[in-house]
């Protein structure tokens, strides 16, 4: 009891050692559209009748809008809003310490493989996201365990949690179906070789679509509406590449310890259906492939508490074959290596350089969700824009317009925030693209774009007012 007591205290201190430092971060687009638009509107039934964009993660910003009203007084509201999602990481890697160590090796297998997913890159930015990705991925740990359950016991009850389950996990966001399907392929062993002719199986099939129906039937028109805006990327296998290179950054040498695992199967009695485990591997080729529009690579990462579990899987395997292959193999000294490699990688994949040379090449400052994205950067900062509004205008302007290179979105709450005053804020957005600009009005803009496009869209002259390490900030003559 003492041993797991002290692996749980190291699995979520190295976390929240690794996570503190991303709680300090100004919101991005997405994370102030959330707010803004979803997550404070007045009750639940508002923020899931209001469907309008994919940005509102229906079940988080319901979560969220009731954390809202117990924040602290006097604590950063951004702070705040990052530690429900740091929560949720902490829950989701203790699910998968508890709900599959028995299956997967026990505690010392599963650990070393629990930390490397908790200090991983692409989980750190997700875990302090206002985002409701953590919390898919926590619910997707869930579902797997129910569907497991119901795999080896075909009741009613265990049908039931898994259905529950699958509702969350879709009402969180619906592209979270190929999670569910992720699941299939992963329960599928455990129902044999005639696993088509049992009625009981088609329930587990067919449920995540049930699940779908019953969360968004009552706003089907909405949910067309939002996939017909077809947000995400222009090109497919560039995605591919961002997601295939995010899981060797985050899991490293330790996917190829599990890849060493091909070598059970030649072992007796092999259960071949274990093999339908290994096109989990592939669900995002299909899904980047053959949709009108490339999904956007962090959709993919609910899928990351699976494949640490499918790593898991493989280091049980290799870790069994070296046991049998030399009798003076040590399991402590092994693991205990293992988990010093793995937090030796922790600390080196944080090192910017290494950060920014594998955003260069994939996605790069505008386009990338898991290395080194632009509102991980000391660049972002539209608080201190803000700030420096405030103290230019104390008395706030009559129009102010963001460029959409600049984030209007976390501009205006960071606005709100300084408490400086804004009568007409103009942006590229829902509503249309502005149109023009009057005579004194201000323009921010990002500080790698140049103005000379705006001054030629709207056929005005500018002057260059000052700038921050976020924004240029000008004034149109």
């Amino acid at each position: 009891m003492i041993s797991q007591k002290i692996t749980v205290s190291a699995i979520v201190i190295t976390f929240l050692y690794f996570a503190g430092k991303f709680l300090y971060r100004d919101l991005w687009f997405d994370e102030a559209v959330t707010l803004l638009n979803f997550a404070l509107l007045p009750d639940a039934a508002s923020i899931y009748r209001n469907y309008a964009i994919p940005n509102n993660h229906i079940l988080y910003t319901i979560l969220l809008h009731y954390w809202l009203i117990w924040a602290p007084a006097g604590l950063d509201p951004v702070f705040w809003m990052r530690l429900l999602s740091m929560m949720l990481g902490a829950a989701t890697l203790l699910s998968m310490y508890f709900l599959f160590k028995t299956g997967l090796g026990g505690r010392r297998i599963i650990t070393p493989v629990v930390i490397a997913l908790g200090i991983s890159l692409p989980f750190l930015v997700y875990a302090t996201a206002v985002r409701g990705y953590m919390l898919g991925a926590l619910l997707l740990v869930w579902v797997l365990y129910f569907a497991r359950e119901y795999s080896v016991r075909q009741s009613w009850r265990n049908l039931a949690r898994y259905v529950i389950a699958l509702v969350l996990l879709v009402g969180t966001v619906p592209t979270n179906l190929l999670g569910a399907l992720a699941v299939i392929l992963y329960v599928l062993p455990q129902w044999g070789a005639n696993f088509y002719k049992k009625r009981q199986f088609y329930w587990l099939v067919l449920a995540p679509l049930l699940a779908a129906l019953v969360f968004y039937l009552p706003i089907w028109r909405q949910l067309l509406g939002c996939f017909r805006l077809g947000e995400g990327w222009d090109d497919s296998l560039k995605v591919l590449q961002a997601v295939y290179a995010a899981l060797l950054y985050s899991f490293a040498m330790l996917i190829f310890m599990g890849i060493g695992a091909v070598t059970s199967l030649g072992r007796n009695n092999y259960n071949y259906l274990r093999t339908s485990r290994f096109f989990i591997w592939l669900l995002p080729i299909p899904a980047a492939l053959l949709l009108s529009t490339p999904p956007f690579p962090r959709v993919f990462f609910q899928l990351w508490p699976i494949y640490a579990l499918l790593i898991t899987a493989g280091l049980r395997d290799v870790s069994a074959i070296y046991c049998r292959l030399n009798k003076r193999w040590n399991q402590t000294a092994w693991l205990l290596g293992i988990l010093a490699i793995v937090l030796l990688w922790g600390v080196i994949q944080q090192y910017m350089p290494l950060q920014a040379a594998f955003s260069r090449r994939n996605g790069n400052l505008n386009r990338d969700d898991f290395f080194y994205c632009y509102y991980m950067r000391p660049t972002h900062c539209p608080d201190t824009t803000a700030a420096r509004l405030k103290k230019e205008f104390p008395d706030g302007v009559k129009t102010l317009y963001a460029t959409f290179a600049a984030d209007p979105w976390p501009l205006m709450y960071y606005c709100n925030a300084n408490n400086f005053n804004v009568s007409d804020f103009r942006f590229d957005g829902p509503a249309g693209p502005v149109k023009s600009l009057p005579a004194n009005t201000v323009i921010v803009d990002r500080f790698d774009q140049k103005i000379e496009n705006t001054e030629q869209r709207f056929n005005i002259r500018t002057k260059l007012l000052w700038s921050t390490l976020n924004h240029h900030v000008y004034v149109v003559r």
